[in-house]
Formats: structure tokens, C-alpha cells, sequence
């Protein structure tokens, strides 16, 4: 069964492109862990405050079962 997560990032202002740095240098061993089908980052069109700091990313990952979920996170 496949599952899908969604995870919303905000960023502190002025660490908006160290966020991106570090989801750029995840992404690649990202979609190499089992189970992964796919793995993206976005960054957000509307430049609005949100929870102390701007969104900057949201990550997408799909494919993963249950056991697969909890393996990629033991870690």
C-alpha cells in the first residue's frame, strides 16, 4: 500500500537559503532509501509570514509502507 507524506517547512527569516541547502544535499539519498517511488522540495509562491518564518519548502514523499516508514526514521 502506498503512503504518502507531506511535510511543510518554514524557514526563520534569514535562514531561507540554508533550508534550501540542506533539502537540496537530502534530496538524492532521499530517493534512494526502499521503498521511495518519489521525493520533491517546492518552495512556496506566496512569500507570506507564517508560524515565526517564511515557507520555504515542502517535501513530498510518496511510496513508502508502514515498515519502510519506520525504518527510514529510525535512523
Amino acid at each position: 500500500m502506498e503512503q504518502y507524506v507531506f511535510v511543510r517547512l518554514h524557514a526563520r527569516e534569514g535562514q531561507e537559503r540554508a533550508v534550501e541547502e540542506a533539502l537540496r544535499e537530502v534530496t538524492g539519498p532521499s530517493r534512494a532509501e526502499p521503498g521511495c517511488l518519489s521525493f520533491h522540495t517546492f518552495r512556496s509562491i506566496r512569500d507570506r509570514q507564517r508560524r515565526g518564518g517564511r515557507q520555504v519548502a515542502g517535501v513530498r514523499r510518496r511510496g513508502y509502507t508502514r515498515s519502510d516508514l519506520g525504518w527510514a526514521h529510525s535512523r
